[in-house]
């Protein structure tokens, strides 16, 4: 029975991570449709290199911050799994916040070189270093993880990219960013309450 109920909390663990990774792809999905929304409109060539540029570096952000993390473990000691759930629950309301103080213009980047196509995959960097760094205290993350989550920003790059090249800006994209800052902040809450049951 203790193993049976082992296996369901670790299945419920790694659905907890996947749908977080979900949540913090869905940046990458905004930046794209609204650089594919701008490009259509100005008549420019689409950031083809987007959907490879974007990945690479917010995956590398993310990796980053779960190293920082690991090797933080030891100063942190016994409060290292609370903290880093804190630090997921802060990128939640930070994306909130983000999401809900910035209009969709303020978003858009007109990208006709490497530099701006670099600025946009960046952008949301820091977001993933931080959501990194928490996992990295709290919980051990398999590879898989890192590779699932490289191939959701593909994914929701070139999606965004044709989705906002065919139909434009649309306004529930503020609104999806900020139910996926929400969705990340319940997960971290939790996992704390789990802490203390």
């Amino acid at each position: 029975m203790y193993f049976c109920g082992l296996e369901s909390a670790i299945v419920l663990n790694y659905t907890a991570i996947i749908i977080g990774l979900l949540a913090l792809s869905v940046e990458s999905l905004t930046a794209a449709w609204y650089s594919g929304a701008l490009h259509h409109r100005l008549n420019e060539r689409q950031p083809f290199l987007l959907p490879l540029v974007l990945p690479v570096l917010r995956t590398l952000a993310l990796l980053a911050g779960f190293l920082a993390g690991n090797a933080m473990q030891p100063l942190a000691s016994v409060y290292s799994v609370n903290l880093g759930f804190s630090i997921l629950l802060i990128v939640g309301l930070k994306i909130m916040y983000e999401n809900y103080r910035f209009h969709d213009e303020a978003r858009v980047i007109l990208v006709d070189n490497f530099s701006s196509l670099l600025l946009l995959s960046l952008s949301g960097a820091l977001n993933l270093f931080l959501a990194g760094m928490g996992a990295g205290l709290s919980m051990p993350l398999p590879p898989v993880f890192i590779l699932l989550f490289c191939a959701l920003l593909i994914l929701s790059s070139v999606t965004g990219l044709l989705f906002g090249r065919s139909r434009g800006m649309k306004p529930f994209l503020r609104k999806f960013s900020i139910w996926a800052g929400f969705v990340l902040m319940v997960l971290a809450v939790r996992f704390i309450i789990l802490q203390f049951i």
